[in-house]
Order: structure tokens, then C-alpha cells, then sequence
């Protein structure tokens, strides 16, 4: 039945949102772990995935995938074979009948810091690695119009990682290109052109503007924060369980900058600033 499974998890550029929760690790204890061949893997064997997600990783026999994850991203079972799987997640069964795809909670909720083996029966056919919230250097931080704690815009990638003092901030030789911080489920994604930072999308419960809305607030917090100071728009893709509120700064020294909180179901996904320009429609590098 392993190869008949896929795992879903969060990937940065996708278009669907994690149900939130505040970032935890503590959850019931796994107890007995099953026998199994597979050792356990190293943190740095693991892909790590960032966003609102969720990607894919298909599990094909003898090929054991581990990935890297928040407490707050979910993740999603599809069973492509034609019997039902049963897996366990921490202390959780799931039965999946074939053809079909089953979430699960927050992962926060479900496993416990550090490695953990998804098993079917005997065998271990991945391994989710939860990662404390507390290993992103940019936890707690304050976001505005132009920064999220010491990472600015108009910084390049090297001025981050030494602004962060923590994992690097890959680059590229493209003129637009998306980055995180390396091996940070929490970290944000950040888009740079021509190699300056102009649009900072941040995913993690916890990090808050000056008027204290972070990912998790509703659309009624946000208002009562904001007023007419925001405008509601709908998002590019048209998406009707979607809406943007962009912050209109009245400093005209700001008004070449946004600050925009993008709602799933009135309740806050993403918060993202920069260049206003680009950062309520086209935060990425498309066309």
C-alpha cells in the first residue's frame, strides 16, 4: 500500500490556506513506536516547507520521505491505490478509503517535537519532522510598512542573513526570484527583484503589526484596528472565499508602500508589505 499513498504538505507558493492555530509542540506522547528498518532521519535530510501550502511528495516503495514542517500547517493524505489505507499519525488513525484524500489537524495538535514516523502497519512510509516555533529567529518580531523585526526592503539576500543572524537566504541569478530562510518551516517568503527585497509574505501566527494583527486575526479585528484606514478589494484570482484589506498609509513619504492582510474566510492567512505596486495583486514573480 505505500506506493499507493501520497503526502501533502505546505509549500510556499501555492494558493491554499492552512487552518491556523498559535505555534505549539506539545501534544499527546506518540507511546510505543512500531518496529520498523527505517532509521530515523536527520533534520537536514528533510525538505523543508514553508507557506500556507499545501505540496506534494509522492511515497514510492523503499523511498521514505521526511519533511520539515510548522505547528501550524496541516497535512493531507490521498490514497491513489484501489483499497483503503489505514495510517497513524501520532495518535491518530486515519482510514482512507481509495481515490479519496483525508486532512488532518494542525500538526501542533497532533505530534510531538523533533522526528515523527507516519506509520502503515509495520512500516514506516514517511516521517514528519515538527519544528519548534521558537527555532525561527524572526519569532516575536513587529511588522510595518517597510520591515518585520531587522529584515528591510531594499536589503539583498546577504543583508538578511546577517540582519537575522541566523539560516542563510538562498539567491539567485534571475532578475525576480522568490527565497526563505533556509530550513525554516516559519520562516516568510520574500521576493526580490534585481536583487533588492520588495515584497515580504509572512504566514506565522505571532509575528503582529503595531496594532496587533497577525496571521489568525479576523476581518472584524482588523476593521476595528484599522478603519477607514483600510480598503477591502477582492484578490486577483477572483476567489469568492477570499478578500483583501490594504493598509493606505497617510504619510506621504509611505504612499509608496502597502501593507495588505489577505482573508480566507474572514480570518487573516497572509500579512505581506511592500512596494505598493505590486504587493496587493502580484506579490510574486509573475507576469
Amino acid at each position: 500500500m505505500t506506493a499507493a499513498l501520497a503526502l501533502l504538505v505546505p509549500a510556499g507558493c501555492s494558493a491554499e490556506r492552512p487552518t491556523l492555530v498559535q505555534p505549539t509542540t506539545t501534544a499527546p506522547p506518540l507511546g510505543t513506536v512500531a518496529p520498523t528498518t527505517v532509521p530515523l532521519p536527520e533534520r537536514a535530510d528533510c525538505v523543508t516547507t514553508t507557506g500556507p501550502g499545501p505540496g506534494r511528495a509522492v511515497l514510492v516503495p523503499d523511498v521514505v520521505p521526511c519533511v520539515a514542517v510548522a505547528a501550524h500547517h496541516r497535512i493531507s493524505f490521498v490514497n491513489q491505490g484501489g483499497e483503503q489505507a489505514e495510517l497513524r499519525v501520532g495518535q491518530t488513525t486515519l482510514l482512507i478509503p481509495a481515490g479519496a484524500e483525508l486532512a488532518t489537524e494542525p500538526a501542533g495538535s497532533l505530534l510531538v517535537g523533533g522526528p515523527n514516523r507516519i506509520l502503515s502497519g509495520e512500516a514506516t512510509v514517511a516521517t514528519v519532522w515538527l519544528v519548534d516555533a521558537a527555532e525561527n529567529p524572526l519569532a516575536g518580531s513587529q511588522i510595518d510598512l517597510t520591515s518585520v523585526g531587522p529584515v528591510e526592503l531594499g536589503q539583498g539576500p546577504a543583508d538578511v542573513t546577517a540582519a537575522v543572524g541566523g539560516p542563510p537566504v538562498p539567491a539567485s541569478g534571475s532578475a525576480c526570484y522568490l527565497s526563505t530562510l533556509e530550513g525554516d518551516p516559519y520562516s516568510p517568503l520574500f521576493t526580490f527583484r534585481d536583487g533588492q527585497l520588495v515584497v515580504v509574505q509572512v504566514f506565522t501566527p505571532g509575528l503582529a503589526t503595531l496594532s496587533g494583527i497577525s496571521v489568525g486575526s479576523t476581518a472584524a479585528d482588523v476593521v476595528a484596528a484599522y478603519g477607514d484606514r483600510v480598503e477591502a478589494r477582492a484578490p486577483a484570482d477572483g476567489d469568492p472565499a477570499r478578500r483583501l484589506f490594504v493598509f493606505l498609509p497617510s504619510d506621504e513619504d509611505d504612499q509608496v508602500f502597502r501593507l495588505v492582510f489577505d482573508l480566507t474566510d474572514d480570518v487573516v492567512t497572509t500579512v505581506r508589505f511592500g512596494a505598493s505596486e505590486i504587493v496587493a495583486d502580484q506579490p510574486g514573480c509573475g507576469p
